[in-house]
């Protein structure tokens, strides 16, 4: 009998707030800093936000699903 072997997969991503993704990506700014910024670049990265709110997003959303989450990681890149 042969053993399955499965490839190495990339984790789904848990919902998370904005806020918490925003220092993972400036850890070293504020909290309020670092969501300014992430919404800079976010707003910045074509496409990005028609993808999100495809899937429901809005601005004033405080989490992102992790669907939308794997949309950002998509266009800027893991943290």
């Amino acid at each position: 009998m042969q053993q399955l072997i499965l490839p190495d997969t990339v984790p789904t991503p848990r919902a998370t707030d904005k806020r918490t993704l925003a220092l993972r990506y400036f850890p070293h700014s504020t909290p309020a800093a670092a969501l300014r910024r992430m919404e800079r670049w976010m707003n910045q990265a074509h496409g990005l936000q028609e993808a999100l709110r495809a899937t429901g997003y809005r601005r004033r959303n405080r989490a992102l699903t992790p669907r939308q989450l794997r949309i950002v990681y998509d266009y800027l890149g893991e943290p």
